[in-house]
């Protein structure tokens, strides 16, 4: 009997034991998901603190794009206006200076010619009158 219950002793400390054992096992594995679970939880909020950097990266590459598109449209409309407009600008005022000079000439020699006093005989001319007639030929 002795016997019988020091078997019994002897298993009900083994049982205990496995239980604990298990028990640990179990609590560890419980801490173990745990710390799994906050890591995982951390490294998709890093995941998405990277996403968002990137967006935020692109947003600004974008609008430093669009801003050096804007300079090169400036830069291109300032050397159209220096090559091509300020040149035909100066043509167009030139010519524009050309015509009113020889228009205001042509109005001070028509001014002129109203004005002057024919000269008569004895003055160096013939009056209009005084041409020769045309002949018909024959």
């Amino acid at each position: 009997m002795k016997e019988s219950e020091a078997r019994q002793a002897s298993e009900f400390a083994r049982i205990q034991t496995e239980t604990n054992v298990a028990e640990k096992d179990k609590d560890l594995k419980i801490k173990v998901a745990g710390f799994q679970a906050e890591t995982d939880r951390q490294q998709a909020v890093a995941d998405a603190a990277g996403q968002l950097s990137k967006a935020e990266q692109d947003v600004s590459v974008a609008k430093l794009e669009r801003e050096a598109l804007t300079e090169r449209a400036l830069v291109e409309a300032e050397r159209l206006d220096i090559t091509q407009k300020k040149p035909a600008d100066a043509a167009a005022y030139a010519a524009r200076v050309k015509a009113e000079g020889e228009r205001d000439a042509a109005k001070a020699k028509a001014k002129v010619r109203r004005t002057r006093r024919p000269l008569w005989p004895g003055r160096l001319r013939k009056p209009p009158c005084w041409r020769r007639p045309v002949r018909p030929s024959p």
